[in-house]
């Protein structure tokens, strides 16, 4: 009902981030059907501003990570983080580098929409500014390295061409040696 509408869409985000935000409240809700089925399908298929690679983006999957952290499951955080293994996964066999082969940047500007990695790396950024204790920060290091980083440099290196030292380029280089 309210989906193109930005202005809705960032005060009901900024009112589910502060309800979120303390700690007896963040487990209150997680008890909630709504947010058990939020966490498990959380999709643009039943969210449609994802399909955006905006801001939206970022504070939606951290506020939805801080309410995974909030119980010490392994396996809550395996299934929440399932669609964006998926993702990650498409990436890299797009790139080539399934299997452990290395992957080229090229094919992988090629082949991938630029939104698709644009809105990936602001879902990680949410899930990271959620993990602010050692344990939620080993559970997504663990999952992320060494599976995963390949890929990522892949993003960046992608992402960088004809930009000159730009950020992409810069924290592709420092990644990389």
């Amino acid at each position: 009902m309210f989906g193109p509408c930005e202005r809705v869409i960032d005060m009901t985000l900024a009112l589910f981030r502060d309800l979120t935000l303390g700690y007896m409240s963040g487990k209150l809700l997680s008890r909630l059907d709504a947010i058990s089925f939020i966490l498990t399908h959380h999709s643009p298929a039943h969210y449609p501003f994802l399909l955006q690679a905006g801001r939206n983006r970022t504070t939606f999957y951290a506020t939805l990570a801080r309410m995974v952290f909030l119980d010490d499951s392994t396996v809550k955080f395996k299934t929440f983080v399932s669609p964006l293994q998926q993702i990650l996964d498409g990436l890299a066999s797009a790139a080539g580098c399934a299997g452990g082969a290395a992957g080229s940047a090229a094919q992988l500007r090629a082949s991938v929409p630029a939104d698709t990695v644009s809105g990936l790396f602001r879902d990680l950024r949410g899930v990271a500014a959620a993990s602010m204790c050692r344990r939620a920060y080993g559970l997504l290091f663990e999952w992320l390295y060494p599976a995963h980083f390949p890929v990522m440099l892949l993003c960046l290196q992608a992402g960088s061409r004809g930009r000159g030292p730009g950020l992409g380029r810069g924290l592709a280089q420092r990644v990389k040696g």
